[in-house]
């Protein structure tokens, strides 16, 4: 992987999230580089993408990622790739992908392990308008 180029797993299941909140994983970066990750997940009857903001994972460790699934702190194409706006339409969820990305144009190579991965139920969901 680089910073371009992403290694990536997904899930394809129509699934609901209408009463969850937040995901809590526990990530471990097995290699000796740096990378990040990212969740891209699509919703709704066509191609709607929505991407979390990347976390940082340093190398041979360990590190706790909450993706808040209300706040309005996604990107897509409808708020022009800018990390602002909601998750809409968590009722169909279609698919998830599980992202790793490179960091400083290196190109990297190991492994990276989902040790544990939460999916909480919270407060209803408040939609908020993308912002270009």
């Amino acid at each position: 992987v680089n910073n371009t180029d992403k290694a990536a797993y997904k899930v394809q299941q129509d699934l609901d999230w209408t009463d969850y909140a937040k995901i809590i994983m526990q990530i471990k970066n097995n290699s000796s580089d740096y990378c990040c990750f990212s969740m891209g997940i699509q919703t709704g009857n066509g191609w709607k993408w929505f991407e979390t903001p990347q976390t940082l994972l340093k190398p041979g460790r360990s590190t706790e990622v909450v993706i808040l699934l209300n706040a309005p702190n996604f990107k897509s194409e409808e708020s022009g790739w800018n990390y602002s706006t909601s998750l809409y339409e968590k009722n169909i969820v279609k698919s998830v992908n599980f992202m790793v990305y490179g960091m400083f144009g290196k190109t990297s190579s190991g492994k990276v392990t989902i040790e544990s991965f939460q999916l909480m139920k919270g407060n209803p969901y408040v939609p908020v308008k993308p912002k270009k």
